[in-house]
């Protein structure tokens, strides 16, 4: 996918879970989710990987990176889209857990929409859970 294919993607998205682009927490949130999608271990380093990372890109600080994407969260939350996939909790979730649920969501649908399913996932990891097993 290109990348601008990949904006347009998480565009729609976010929009259909409340996020509202006007708020600069919306680019940022979506350049979050762009960076762990490519490297899911990037979730992990928030701080130290991804936010100096955007925060750069948009000439800015870490705190307003985090800020803005909390406000964002915050935003959609109180909108009520973003609580259907957060059925299980009762607060508004932190950046780290949005952002972790937000990412791993959007690589099931960039899988479904290039024909991967459940099960052929799950193939793979099996085939190479078993390529391994050969290896060793």
């Amino acid at each position: 996918m290109t990348n601008s294919k990949v904006n347009v993607e998480l565009n729609k998205y976010l929009l259909g879970l409340g996020f509202s682009a006007k708020h600069l927490g919306f680019a940022f949130l979506r350049d979050c989710i762009k960076t762990i999608t490519k490297d899911s271990a990037a979730a992990f380093f928030l701080t130290k990987n991804v936010y100096p990372h955007i925060a750069k890109k948009y000439d800015t600080t870490i705190p307003c990176i985090e800020r803005n994407i909390r406000n964002a969260i915050e935003r959609a939350w109180v909108s009520g889209e973003l609580k259907t996939i957060f059925k299980s909790c009762k607060k508004r979730p932190t950046n780290r857990e949005a952002i972790a649920i937000l990412s791993d969501r959007a690589i099931l649908l960039t899988h479904e929409s290039i024909g991967l399913t459940k099960e052929v996932l799950d193939e793979n990891r099996v085939e190479e859970n078993n390529n391994k097993e050969l290896v060793s």
